[in-house]
């Protein structure tokens, strides 16, 4: 079960509670975030990949092509270990060439498929040869929360990005190691997220322009100790597609101070778990009736999928 770890931010404390807004704190409470996306399911990814990053103990995303993703036993310890499995279509067919009845398999099919084999719905997908069609992306739209575009720039925190379309930064085998580095750097500086697409490495059979085993683990390396999210592409995209969407609820006055009801919207994964910050000295955060306990940072969890949120002032 996917669980996001969210840290949400009451403002103003000072403010009488009727005016009190909810404010969530982006990329968990990092500084910025970063994900490791892999593609086409390559046999790198099994032998040298989830082993660097089950080292470092950073998790990742990998994106399967359903008609040649090989064994499944490899994938399924590498989902039990926290990697995220995403879809990357049924056959990685260009989808300028897809015909219309052609595109139902490519992105419902090839869901299915891999929901009925890793028993839980899939949050994430990514475009063949990140080619977006309009007829593709309303697919898309019916079956994944969020969708990994091409390259682009890094994506910055409080805009609302096109969540279909979430676009990354591509390495390539003539690449050199310090410029992975950069966008690393780039995404704490900046508050942002940066999404490494990723496709073969060093050993590879047939994955496209691959990279060096040693450059792998050097941006590993030097992601592992910043002030950054680092987590799977879905994980990060439910947090940030949920940020917006808890931001735009309005909080209505209640009994002795205020509360936020949201239905949760379709294709959001369950468990999500958010931690809210509050003064305990002044707020207290009740679910269900239930006083919410806050850590020594006065972060308290909330879940999300209860829809409902008290804060009330002592």
């Amino acid at each position: 079960m996917l669980r996001l770890a969210w840290v949400l931010l009451l403002l103003p404390s000072l403010v009488p509670p009727q005016t009190a807004e909810l404010k969530i704190v982006p990329w968990n409470g990092c500084k910025g975030a970063v994900s490791s996306t892999f593609d086409d399911g390559d046999p790198s990814h099994q032998s040298v990949a989830i082993p660097e990053m089950d080292k470092r103990k950073i998790r990742g995303t990998f994106f399967l092509i359903v008609k040649s993703m090989g064994g499944i036993g490899p994938w399924k310890a590498a989902a039990a270990s926290g990697h995220e499995i995403a879809s990357h279509s049924a056959t990685h067919r260009n989808p300028s060439q897809f015909k219309s009845d052609e595109e139902e398999a490519e992105v419902a099919g090839a869901a299915k498929s891999l929901e009925q084999a890793f028993g839980h719905p899939l949050v994430s997908f990514a475009y063949p040869f990140s080619a977006i069609t309009p007829a593709l992306k309303a697919k898309i739209e019916k079956t994944h929360l969020l969708a990994r575009g091409g390259g682009g720039p890094l994506i910055p925190a409080g805009v609302e990005p096109d969540w279909l379309n979430l676009v990354s930064q591509v390495t390539l085998t003539e690449t050199k190691v310090d410029v992975y580095k950069g966008w690393i750097d780039e995404a704490e500086t900046k508050g942002a997220w940066s999404i490494f697409m990723i496709h073969g490495l060093e050993g590879t059979r047939w994955g496209y322009s691959p990279i060096k085993k040693a450059d792998l683990a050097a941006t590993l390396d030097h992601v592992k100790d910043k002030d950054l999210w680092v987590a799977p592409f879905g994980e990060v995209g439910a947090y940030f597609r949920a940020q917006m969407f808890l931001e735009k609820v309005k909080g209505t006055p209640a009994p002795g101070g205020m509360k936020w009801d949201w239905k949760v919207p379709p294709l959001f994964p369950k468990g999500i778990v958010l931690k809210v910050k509050i003064d305990p000295a002044r707020q207290e955060l009740r679910q269900k009736d239930t006083a919410i306990k806050p850590d020594a940072k006065g972060l308290c969890a909330v879940r999300f999928d209860d829809g409902a949120l008290q804060l009330k002032s002592r």
